[in-house]
């Protein structure tokens, strides 16, 4: 029996060594790759996987953290205390006032700003820690952003411009085509590695090369039970080369007036 045992070890060794391929460590380019794929696929899981989530899970402590502390130090707004800062406004626009500040207040949702569809801050307690950081990453994605900034428009008065029906339409009809991120380089170490991503908004007109208009980023990466993942921070760039949240603005172009004649000196 113990012959045979031994014949085994020896036969799984030599397996090991020669006759199967063994799993190979993803490289710190490679994890950047993969974790631009997944966010342009918009598989937001797979890409907060790729984070190391311990780090992350301080992050989520501290947006609840502060989350509870606005909500607790909030109070609604008077209008005695709007005339108490300006005795000569008259009450009925002290009463208006206040209560365009309150409705402001309870409209505006910070934690959309963080997070992608979580309700509230007990919601985003309660979630596992990985789609935590999935709905994290997914509130950074410009599609969220975009939803967000189009619910944000519709509690405002519609923006109509001379001449167009549909202004709202008309811009995102006329939305650019998103830059992407490029990887430039990676530093070398054992535990902490720092990879370099460049902007790029697509190719220079007659030049083979790709063009860069901003100085480049990087994004950190540590070792996570033997395999390299990103640190998660709120200047991580995303798949676009950029970080932190988006603001969509819509205005009216104003041509200025031409006078019919020019008097020449």
């Amino acid at each position: 029996m113990k012959r045979a045992i031994a014949q085994a070890a020896a036969l799984l060794t030599m397996c090991a060594s020669v006759g199967f391929p063994q799993s190979k460590e993803a490289s710190t380019e490679e994890v950047v790759r993969q974790f631009f794929k997944a966010e342009d696929d918009g598989r937001w899981l797979d890409a907060a996987h790729l984070l190391d989530l311990r780090r992350f899970e301080s992050m989520r402590q501290a947006t609840l953290k502060a989350l509870r502390t606005i909500r607790g130090q909030w109070r609604r707004r008077t209008p005695e205390e709007m005339m108490q800062s300006d005795p000569q406004m008259p009450r009925a626009v002290a009463e208006y006032e206040a209560n365009q500040a309150n409705k402001g207040f309870e409209a505006f949702d910070l934690l959309a700003y963080e997070f992608a569809r979580v309700p509230s801050a007990d919601s985003l307690e309660a979630l596992p820690i990985d789609e935590a950081a999935a709905r994290w990453l997914e509130a950074k994605g410009p599609k969220w952003q975009e939803e967000r900034d189009r619910k944000r428009a519709s509690m405002r008065p519609p923006i109509k411009c001379p001449g167009s029906v549909d202004s709202l339409s008309a811009a995102a009809i006329t939305r650019f085509k998103p830059p992407t991120a490029v990887i430039l380089g990676t530093t070398a170490g054992d535990s902490i590695r720092y990879v370099v991503v460049g902007v790029s908004f697509g190719p220079r007109q007659n030049a083979g090369q790709m063009e860069f208009e901003r100085p480049p980023n990087s994004l950190i990466l540590v070792k996570v039970a033997g395999a390299w993942r990103i640190v998660p921070t709120h200047e991580m760039v995303s798949s676009t080369g950029f970080f932190g949240n988006m603001t969509v603005s819509i205005a009216c172009e104003v041509k200025p007036m031409v006078k019919d004649s020019i008097r020449k000196n």
